[in-house]
């Protein structure tokens, strides 16, 4: 937590009655961007999920024009 405060240019040795908006705001950012990044993998793996079924009817279809 210093260590964030020195980074942000903040004073570390404010009162922790000073300092928790800070965190919390810190911490509430965390949240929001693992739940965006947490959407963006969901959303490639369906991605994903979608191109290996594409991917298996084209083998699919070659295997048996080649039967």
């Amino acid at each position: 937590v210093i260590k964030r405060f020195q980074e942000e240019g903040l004073d570390e040795s404010l009162g922790d009655d000073k300092k928790l908006p800070f965190v919390w705001r810190w911490l509430v950012d965390a949240e929001t961007n693992c739940l965006s990044l947490r959407k963006q993998i969901d959303k490639l793996h369906k991605q994903h999920k979608q191109d290996l079924k594409v991917s298996f009817v084209k083998i699919t279809s070659l295997m048996y024009l080649l039967l």
